[in-house]
């Protein structure tokens, strides 16, 4: 329990930082709003994946730590949609999609 508490503070951390760095970078134009929206996602998605990739090592079945990391944050990002009261679509359903396969297919290719 412990290391998904720290494993979880440790992607939130990483996502503030690179959101804040982004949001700075499009504040002075440096990047348009919309590759500021395709980098944050992409951004997500490696954060994701190298946490799924690193909570799996020296574990037999990995792929059930990332699966676990994957749906806590999918519930996560669910929770804060309903809290903000934005509308639920198939768009957020695919992004949801992503959120719970990319940790997980960290964690299987844990030993490339």
């Amino acid at each position: 329990m412990k290391n998904y508490i720290r494993r979880i503070l440790f992607i939130i951390i990483e996502s503030i930082i690179i959101t804040l760095f982004l949001s700075l970078l499009s504040y002075f134009n440096i990047i348009s709003e919309n590759i500021y929206n395709y980098l944050e996602f992409v951004f997500i998605f490696i954060i994701l994946y190298f946490n799924g990739k690193s909570v799996s090592r020296g574990i037999k079945l990995g792929f059930i730590e990332g699966l676990k990391i994957g749906l806590i944050f999918m519930f996560i990002f669910i929770i804060f949609n309903v809290v903000f009261g934005n509308s639920f679509n198939l768009r957020q359903f695919i992004y949801y999609l992503l959120i719970l396969l990319t940790p997980l297919l960290g964690s299987i290719r844990k030993k490339i």
